[in-house]
């Protein structure tokens, strides 16, 4: 099928609140407890019947909204060729309402790829659709024992890797949740920690100074750990760039951080050794196609950070696999707190790594996303 002019003739919104993810889970950073997530999808139809779909997720209450969608962004696209995307692009970064709009672009790489009969890591320049995955947990409260028997869990299932959080008073307290965790699976998972530190104030009684991070980071690495993620406030620049370089093992991180000055700051600051831009929220995929070559010029690898729901976990997955980089996937999965089928919401059934721990991007063109037709339909997004 000819790709041209595939003109944008609807723009659909529709508001998904209060979706289950499981039983009480209190999130290390704040230690705040959630039962739902809340999402906006945004559907875009085209002149040609194609049509690409796409959603934004986040805790209890988010503050981008179907009204606002239909109000300050519809108007400016309607009528406008769907390939118009450093345009398009430009007004997701400056919509004037609450939130953030950058994902609706995903409907539109999503009806690219469909018109041109590639799904998007080929579109990308993708030669090898297999990405290794992890298990990112997230409950704060079970004890380094318990962890140790999840990571036992996840291996059985498949899992190669799993992301821990480190978010207690003292390193020996988080090295022995870790430490835990490696004597349960011994050398067969690759282990990555998140400090979650990247929001707090410096002169917060529980933000992490630089000898913390180092000391941890020395301890890590004696635990054959891969990496060390966002263990130092954004506000600590100076003291990031000294982490990245003195530090006995990579330090990540970047998820914050939004379109291409910013990461270029960070890039030209070396406060990184491993970027982790978020596919949702640091930008457009335009954007962050670009992001991801500034990357490459500096010689960092990319492990996209998971992107706030399954469409942000899936547009991870074909730029994983469009760079060559079959590290990592983040797959939010903490059974009983976090549950896939409420973060990958309106997929027929979540996606999950095979019995090598590797996930493949979608075959079908475009993100590939086997939509539930029964969740479309309830939310008004079916045709």
């Amino acid at each position: 099928m000819g790709a041209a002019p595939l003109v944008i003739t609807d723009v659909r919104a529709s508001d998904v609140r209060g979706v289950p993810m499981g039983q009480g889970l209190v999130t290390p950073w704040s230690r705040s407890v959630h039962h739902t997530r809340d999402y906006l999808a945004v559907r875009i139809e085209t002149d040609a019947g194609i049509w690409g779909l796409a959603l934004d997720g986040d805790w209890d209450s988010i503050p981008m909204t179907a009204e606002a969608v239909r109000t300050h962004v519809a108007p400016h696209l309607v009528g406008r060729s769907v390939f118009d995307l450093e345009a398009h692009s430009r007004l997701l970064g400056n919509v004037g309402a609450p939130g953030r709009f950058y994902f609706i672009e995903i409907a539109l790489w999503d009806i690219i790829g469909k018109a041109l009969g590639k799904p998007l890591c080929e579109l990308w320049g993708g030669r090898d659709d297999r990405v290794v995955a992890y298990a990112s947990t997230v409950h704060y409260g079970k004890t380094p024992a318990e962890r140790g028997e999840d990571c036992r869990r996840y291996l059985a299932r498949g899992y190669r890797a799993v992301k821990l959080r480190l978010s207690e008073d003292t390193i020996d307290k988080d090295l022995e949740l870790v430490a835990a965790c490696r004597s349960a699976v011994g050398d067969q998972m690759d282990i990555l920690v998140d400090a979650n530190q990247a929001g707090r104030r410096p002169d917060d009684p529980r933000a992490w100074t630089l000898q913390r991070a180092l000391d941890t980071a020395r301890g890590l690495a004696e635990l054959n750990v891969g990496w060390l993620e966002e263990p130092l406030s954004y506000a600590m620049v100076d003291e990031s760039r000294r982490l990245a370089a003195e530090a006995d093992l990579p330090i990540s991180g970047g998820e914050g951080k939004r379109g291409l000055q910013q990461f270029w700051q960070v890039l030209q600051g070396g406060l990184y050794n491993i970027l982790q831009p978020d596919p949702v929220t640091s930008g457009t995929p335009t954007t962050l196609l670009k992001v991801a070559s500034f990357a490459d010029a500096a010689g960092l690898p990319v492990a996209f950070h998971h992107g706030k729901g399954g469409v942000g976990m899936l547009v991870a997955l074909h730029m994983q696999a469009a760079m060559g980089a079959r590290k990592y996937l983040e797959v939010m999965d903490d059974p009983g707190y976090w549950n896939p089928d409420g973060f990958q919401v309106g997929f027929r059934a979540p996606v999950f790594p095979d019995a090598d721990g590797i996930v493949r991007c979608p075959d079908r063109p475009g993100l590939g996303a086997d939509w539930d037709p029964d969740w479309l339909e309830k939310h008004q997004l079916a045709g």
